[in-house]
């Protein structure tokens, strides 16, 4: 599984593999949602 975070104004956006998977308020946020999936 890949995952990028892309930063954003305010906020951050995640995708995994290549599919929009939602936005977070933070970076650490993003990531425990990676590790979540």
């Amino acid at each position: 599984m890949s995952y990028e975070i892309v930063p954003k104004r305010g906020y951050v956006e995640l995708y995994i593999d290549g599919k929009f998977a939602g936005n977070f308020d933070t970076q650490e946020e993003a990531k425990a949602e990676v590790n979540a999936a």
